[in-house]
């Protein structure tokens, strides 16, 4: 068993301000700083300290460790009167909807982070994230919605298309059809913001701590072998988007010996951190993270694409009988134990004769892990990136997310309609 050791300091900023239908107005701003240290020889020893100055960081480093690409630039984090000037159109666009309630969030996020890894070599990672969400709700007893964007470069976004967005939810809502459904039904998953659903029943079933404790689906003995029906390929690593490109490394400072979760179907690695690539005889690690200094890294990964197929997104509707169109994305609910999941769809659509007719409002489709894998029947060739505003919880620990795919069909899910907050 390797032994090693791993410092990681981070100097972080967040912000977010809110803003209501009262025309209530709030802002947070906060700073983080801390060095946690760990050691490794079979177990596990862990330490964090928080830092009240950056530069006390360094006394918390090994010697001759530069912190300077650590410290914050200059001037304010966020301008709400900028803000709130630069998105009149969205919220104007919100006000003439009539809804019983609403408020928008938007959040900045700046992490750096220094990681010595195991050999002594100094990694740094950065990474900004600006988004908006708007939560709101139709009418009085009716759930909360969310509609979100985020992006790397600041607080621009396509309030057009948001607008837009949120009208179609609303009027998806509004207009719903209530319908049972007592048979399992194909699901088409938009292209985009679908891949959450890959991330959450394969993503999490793939990460090296569940396959080692023998909770997951999956175990070593899947290795090499088709667990996928359709000649699916999923990546951790995509070199022409920008999201991530400021992490080099994870938060032990390793890069994963490969990018390829999927190839064709085949189940060719998992998604590990250093020490349980250990245990599983895996060529490394790569994939490790933490929300904060202060928590403890867990195998987990900063994004997965399904790469394209062959199918046309036209294509896969005219050829769905009946089944419903999924078009914007909830949370989902992972039950290891029972091989089980669902997830909850925010605007769905029924789909018949190949077109889609009347809107459902909000469903939750379900169905067993493995088993849905091997119900993929069709992958589109029309892969987008998500709207950069997916996040991931595991363990209490929330981390920003990525995740791509083209139009998917999958057949034989249940649905149920009903509302979700």
């Amino acid at each position: 068993m390797e032994r090693f050791a791993i410092t990681l300091a981070e100097a972080g900023q967040t912000g977010s301000m809110s803003l209501d239908a009262r025309q209530q107005c709030e802002c947070i701003l906060r700073q983080i700083s801390g060095v946690q240290q760990r050691e490794f020889d079979g177990t596990w020893r862990s330490r964090s300290l928080e830092c009240g100055a950056q530069a006390d960081l360094a006394d918390h480093l090994p010697a001759r460790t530069r912190i300077t690409a650590l410290l914050p630039e200059s001037g304010p984090l966020l301008d709400a009167g900028q803000i709130v000037n630069e998105h009149r159109f969205l919220i104007a666009a919100i006000n003439a909807l009539n809804l019983a309630d609403w408020q928008f969030q938007f959040r900045i996020k700046k992490n750096r982070r220094l990681v010595v890894d195991r050999s002594g070599r100094v990694n740094l990672s950065r990474f900004d994230h600006f988004s908006v969400t708007v939560r709101f709700r139709i009418k009085s007893g009716s759930a909360h919605l969310e509609v979100g964007e985020g992006n790397i470069a600041g607080f621009k976004f396509n309030q057009s298309g948001l607008s837009q967005r949120i009208g179609e939810l609303v009027s998806s809502q509004r207009r719903m059809k209530r319908m049972v459904f007592p048979d399992p039904l194909p699901v088409i998953l938009q292209a985009g913001e679908g891949g959450i659903l890959f991330h959450e029943i394969l993503g999490h079933s793939l990460e090296a701590d569940y396959v080692c404790r023998g909770v997951s689906p999956f175990s070593p003995a899947d290795l090499g072998k088709m667990i996928v029906s359709q000649p699916m390929n999923l990546t951790t690593r995509d070199p022409n988007d920008p999201f991530f490109a400021g992490c080099q490394g994870d938060d032990e400072g390793e890069k994963a010996a490969t990018d390829q979760l999927i190839e064709d179907g085949c189940l060719q690695t998992f998604i590990s951190d250093l020490s349980h690539s250990q245990q599983l005889k895996l060529a490394g690690g790569g994939h490790c993270r933490c929300e904060d200094f202060s928590r403890l890294p867990q195998p987990r990964t900063y994004a997965l694409y399904v790469r394209p197929g062959a199918f046309e997104a036209g294509e896969i509707l005219q050829q769905t009988r009946r089944g419903i169109l999924a078009r914007e994305f909830g949370a989902a609910t992972i039950d290891f134990h029972r091989d089980r999941f669902s997830f909850i769809i925010h605007e769905a659509h029924l789909v018949e004769a190949g077109k889609v007719t009347a809107p459902l409002g909000s469903v939750t489709v379900s169905g067993g892990i493995r088993q849905t894998l091997n119900q993929v029947t069709m992958i589109g060739n029309d892969f987008r990136y998500d709207r950069g505003v997916s996040y991931c919880l595991k363990n209490g620990q929330l981390v920003n997310v990525r995740v791509g795919q083209p139009t998917i069909r999958i057949d034989g899910l249940s649905v149920s309609q009903g509302k979700n907050d």
